[in-house]
């Protein structure tokens, strides 16, 4: 009778243990809410989109933003209108040095394909920077030809600007210099995750 007891015990106890666990689980889940602010920079309302397979020149070209609140960086991505392996970039502006560089592939036409990355640590009031090597692109720019306004706050990111220049299939040896207003291509992204 008394190993009896002890089993419910135990069972009462681990029942518990899976519970609490489990609603953790929940409010984590329900907290960490994963971003991705550029790729919404394609729906932008009152623009006008060109589709560009093959440009003459291979530019590396992406956002240079910065996190409202700390977070992590949880994966990198890509959305073009062409297949193939692209470089993708992630710079802490900052410190001038560069994070991370990656391969990614795009199997099919105007699919977002993303590699998942170690929880990439990211804080406020610090510049990041985001970019791909290419010569394929979505050129976004607002159909009245005004440029379009930097800085934009898109969920808990601040994106400061859209850079790029011409550098060839290695890219730039740092971050692309020359921002651009008036047609942007937000075709290189990210996850983020802010802290609670």
């Amino acid at each position: 009778m008394e190993y009896s007891s002890d089993i419910k015990i135990n069972t009462s106890i681990l029942l518990l243990v899976i519970l609490i666990s489990s609603w953790a689980c929940d409010q984590k889940d329900y907290h960490s809410v994963e971003e991705n602010p550029i790729l919404s920079l394609l729906e932008l309302e009152g623009t006008k989109i060109d589709t560009i397979e093959m440009a003459t020149n291979v530019w590396e070209y992406g956002f240079r933003f910065t996190p409202l609140k700390p977070g992590v960086i949880s994966k990198i991505g890509i959305k073009l209108p062409r297949v193939g392996h692209f470089r993708v970039k992630f710079y802490n502006l900052y410190s001038k040095s560069l994070i991370t560089e990656l391969d990614i592939e795009s199997k099919s036409k105007h699919q977002e394909y993303y590699i998942p990355v170690n929880d990439q640590r990211i804080f406020p009031g610090r510049d990041y920077g985001i970019s791909i090597v290419a010569d394929a692109f979505y050129k976004v720019r607002n159909a009245d030809f005004s440029a379009i306004i930097f800085p934009r706050i898109v969920g808990n990111i601040q994106i400061i600007s859209f850079n790029e220049m011409p550098c060839g299939i290695t890219g730039c040896p740092d971050f692309p210099d020359n921002s651009n207003s008036n047609n942007i291509a937000p075709c290189v992204t990210l996850g983020y995750i802010g802290d609670e």
